[in-house]
């Protein structure tokens, strides 16, 4: 472990590791942004492209392990077709809404059925 790192659980390093991807995403996009405001030529455009694709991939990513996590935890079947209306009895029914849109993207990313992942990538 790093010298002045505590230990942390899963879910708490999944978060840590989508922050830490997500803000490096952030800054390389808002530096190719600034590039275009003066050219436009096609690595940055494709820059731009790859950065879209990295945000699906880690989404994608993140939901499979905290599947995972929830299955190895709650031992759930389906952990996130179950995890909605564990939410709703919760009360955090906005929570539960939340999950359920993201659970619909995944799929559909998944299916392939998203605009942007019909045609071929690259």
């Amino acid at each position: 472990m790093l010298p002045g790192m505590r230990a942390v659980s899963d879910i708490e390093l999944l978060n840590r590791c989508a922050e830490f991807t997500l803000s490096r995403s952030r800054e390389v996009e808002e530096r190719i942004i600034r590039e275009l405001q003066t050219s436009a030529c096609t690595s940055l455009i494709m820059g731009l492209r790859l950065l879209r694709l990295q945000k699906v991939v880690l989404a994608i990513g993140m939901f499979s392990l905290f599947e995972a996590l929830l299955q190895g935890r709650l031992g759930w079947e389906k952990p996130l077709d179950r995890i909605r209306s564990y939410l709703e009895g919760a009360g955090a029914i906005d929570l539960a809404g939340a999950f359920n849109q993201y659970r619909l993207a995944r799929q559909r990313l998944e299916a392939r059925k998203g605009p942007e992942l019909r045609a071929p990538i690259g």
